[in-house]
């Protein structure tokens, strides 16, 4: 059985350099997730806002006691 030697930075234990029994060999980066362009995020949030309003025939306010409601109408009000 090989040497233990102890790790001195994460670079070392996924290299392997501190895995004599390979139990790492299997591990593969996980990819990173592209996030989504600013544009359709802020479609999104305005799509909300529209859902809000055709589901109760106003707009949202800001003011209002539902959670859910005063951020859309956060967002209403910085759009």
């Amino acid at each position: 059985m090989p040497d233990f030697k102890s790790p001195l930075s994460f670079d070392d234990i996924i290299s392997g350099n501190c895995d004599p029994q390979g139990i790492l060999n299997d591990l593969k980066p996980e990819m990173k997730k592209k996030s989504a362009p600013a544009d359709s995020l802020a479609r999104r949030q305005f799509e909300e806002i529209n859902a809000f309003r055709e589901r109760t025939g106003r707009p949202p306010f800001y003011g209002a006691t539902d959670i859910n409601e005063m951020q859309l109408g956060a967002r209403l009000k910085t759009l």
